[in-house]
């Protein structure tokens, strides 16, 4: 393995077609020999009714689950980095009264997952492009503008990007 990615973030290239990741960007949680597990920041889907939650779509796997990511270690989650921890929530968030008092979280249903090889083998043929990211911008919420300043911040050909709109059918 080439190097870590744990706490990085993966930027789809402009030219992916997979809908599971086209305009995506994934917050990669745990990177290893064995494989990556990750959750895309900017697909928001709704809003849980009760406590007014925003869930995000994190990707096709798993997606029977609740996961999370928190700026907090309150959960007894595991940790991504210093300020960012993720893990399973094994009920409902609004059913469970630790989620309350907190905006510092959020859930996902289902998340992003690579076997042994196959995250370090999309990257290497220009899938996907590593960087660093905020945990500021990581609770930003931006949605699709996230992925449009993520990929043109530091790559000069797709500076292009910069004039999508917001919603891409207006594109």
């Amino acid at each position: 393995m080439k190097k870590k990615l744990k706490g990085k973030i993966l930027i789809a290239n402009p030219k992916l077609e997979d809908p599971n990741f086209n305009g995506a960007v994934v917050l990669i949680a745990e990177h290893d020999s064995n494989g990556a597990i990750g959750f895309i920041l900017n697909r928001r889907i709704g809003k849980l009714d009760k406590s007014g939650f925003h869930i995000s779509e994190g990707g096709p796997v798993d997606t029977n689950t609740f996961w999370a990511i928190a700026q907090n270690e309150q959960f007894n989650f595991l940790k991504i980095r210093n300020g960012l921890y993720y893990g399973k929530v094994n009920s409902n968030p609004e059913e469970d009264e630790s989620f309350l008092d907190t905006d510092d979280i959020i859930f996902f249903i289902g998340c992003s997952g690579w076997t042994k090889n196959q995250l370090e083998n999309e990257i290497d043929s220009g899938t996907w492009i590593v960087d660093s990211i905020s945990v500021k911008n990581i609770f930003s919420k931006k949605g699709v503008k996230m992925w449009i300043e993520e990929i043109s911040k530091n790559n000069p050909e797709f500076k292009w990007t910069e004039s999508l709109g917001e919603d891409p059918i207006r594109n």
